[in-house]
Parts: C-alpha cells; structure tokens; sequence
C-alpha cells in the first residue's frame, strides 16, 4: 500500500510541477514527497503494530526502556553515535574532492533559505525517530518473528542500507558509512531489546556529522569558515580576501577555487584568472559538474560561445 501510493502521489506531483514550471522546486517537490510519504507509512505502521499486543504503540516498535540499564539503552548508543560521527567527519574532511551525489546536488541548486532549513529541521529533528520506528521498531518486530533474530539483523541493515543508496550515489564512501551504521543500530536494538537505544544513536550520528566538520572547517580554515558561514553577509571584495587567505592556508582547498573562480565570472573582472582557477577544480574533479558550470559562464563572458556551448551540452545530457 505505501510503494502503490508513493508511485502515485509521485507521478502526480512531477504532473503538477510540469504545469506550474518555475513554481516547484526540486527541494520543493523532495519535501512534498518526503512529507506525504512518511504520513503514510507512520499511519500503516501504526495500524499494524495494533497486532502485536495490546500494550499500546509505544511498546509494540519497541520504544520502551523496559528494565534494560541506562548503559545499554542510553550511554552507549550516544558514545556509538559520536564515534561513528567523528570518524565519518574525519574521512570527509581529509578527502580532497567531495564526490557529486544526488542529494548534494539538490541542494547545491536550492537558493531558498528557508527550504534548506525545513530540510534540515527533517533530516535531524524528524528522520532518525521515524526512520527508526519503521526499521528497527516495526519492521524489525516483524521479520523478527518471521526468520530469527540473526537474519532480521542483516535483511534491515541491507534495507536500510538500500533506502539511502539513491541520495548518496556516487559518493561509496558514505554508502558504506550508512550501511556499517544501520548494521551496528540494529545490532544495538537486537542486544537491547528497545528501539531507543537505536534512535539516540542516530540521532546522535545525524547531528555529529552535521556539527563536527563545521567545527574542523573553523579550527583548520578560519577564512574559508568565515566565508561560508556568514556568505550572504560579505560583499564581493570580502568574499575575494577570505577565499584567498583560504587558499593559503590549504593550496588544496578544491572548492575554494571554483568559488573564486564563480565570483570574478560574477564581478565579471580577472576572467583569464578565473578561468585558471577553475581549471585548477576540474584538475581534482573533471567530471563535477559545478566545476564544469563555472567554466562554461566564464568561457561564455571571455567570447568562446562554442566551447561555453559544447559544456553545456555535455552538462545537459547528464541530467536524469
């Protein structure tokens, strides 16, 4: 029922944002979609689990502590969750080039401020408690009882693993951080016997991933901090001195040369620079795609229209 009335509500909603083009954004139509299909998946759950026994919700997906110590169900899932933050933080910031995903993509072109932050306000206020009454609450309970304890351990990891393939494909690193993650929460749910203990460490894990890199882009690269953090406050000229302290910091600071590059094409000044800068990018990442965006808006303000067109025609027939 939840598949049949996703495709659905799917396919009407790209009807919808075909007639009002321009409307409808992709972060838009992600989270209309993401909204409807959670609503209805968390009103099947809830319908089901009532099969279970008639001790009430909470205790049917397993969010009761029952008289498990505190270690188990709540310090050790938060130590968990920082551990897997801090090292998943570690392996992001120490790669020279962050690989394109899907979901990077969405919001790299998302310019409403406020859809990024309803996004944010899911993906770590809302996310971990929903996704972990489906997986390792409801779903676990069922497969559970249907196979045994160990192969429901590796069925919802895999699943849970699978889920999350479409938003950070491209980037196997992180896939194969999600998939140790969901082995180990389901482990934890599995030893504990309560749902809690999984949901505090994804919690735990959503938030350090998010909070941590920003903490070593502030301690590492002060500049390059102070440009993305306070962006919309700094004029061109600020922007200029902060990306090229953040360059001499960090010579390998990949993005910050595609940013420089981006803001001369802007200011429309230094274009023969900037195109030498984004060079530079696409020296790391040939195939990113907002590397190869910046070459094609400089090449076009530089007078070679060929080459800024045969760019966009490779970028066009990349899209899905």
């Amino acid at each position: 029922i939840w598949l049949y009335g996703a495709l659905v509500f799917g396919f009407l909603l790209s009807v919808l944002t075909d007639l009002f083009a321009g409307r409808i954004s992709e972060m838009g139509n992600l989270l209309i979609s993401a909204a409807f299909s959670t609503v209805l998946i968390m009103v099947l759950v809830y319908r089901s689990s009532r099969h279970f026994s008639d001790q009430g919700f909470l205790t049917n997906v397993g969010l009761r502590k029952g008289d498990q110590p505190s270690f188990k169900v709540i310090l050790l899932p938060i130590i968990l969750g920082l551990f897997f933050a801090f090292f998943s933080s570690y392996l992001i910031s120490t790669r020279l080039v962050q690989p394109q995903t899907p979901l990077a993509e969405v919001l790299g072109t998302t310019q409403s401020v406020n859809l990024i932050l309803i996004f944010l306000f899911l993906a770590l206020g809302i996310a971990p408690l929903i996704e972990e009454i489906i997986f390792r609450g409801y779903f676990f309970h069922v497969i559970k009882e249907w196979i045994g304890i160990k192969k429901a351990i590796y069925l919802i990891a895999l699943t849970f693993a699978l889920l999350h393939v479409g938003q950070y494909w491209g980037d196997w690193m992180a896939i194969a951080m999600v998939t140790m993650l969901g082995f180990t929460m389901t482990i934890l749910r599995a030893w504990t016997g309560s749902t809690i203990s999984s949901v505090i460490m994804h919690y735990v894990y959503n938030g350090g991933v998010t909070i941590i890199p920003i903490i070593m882009i502030a301690i590492s690269n002060p500049p390059y901090f102070q440009y993305t953090a306070y962006y919309p406050y700094h004029d061109a000229q600020a922007k200029e001195a902060l990306l090229k302290q953040s360059l001499a910091n960090d010579p390998d600071l990949v993005s910050a040369y595609n940013e420089l590059a981006w803001l001369y094409a802007q200011e429309n000044k230094n274009l023969n620079v900037a195109l030498k800068l984004v060079e530079k990018s696409l020296s790391y990442a040939p195939e990113q795609s907002a590397y190869l965006d910046t070459k094609s808006v400089i090449l076009e303000k530089l007078g070679r229209i060929n080459e800024a067109n045969s760019i966009r025609k490779q970028l066009d027939r990349e899209l899905p």
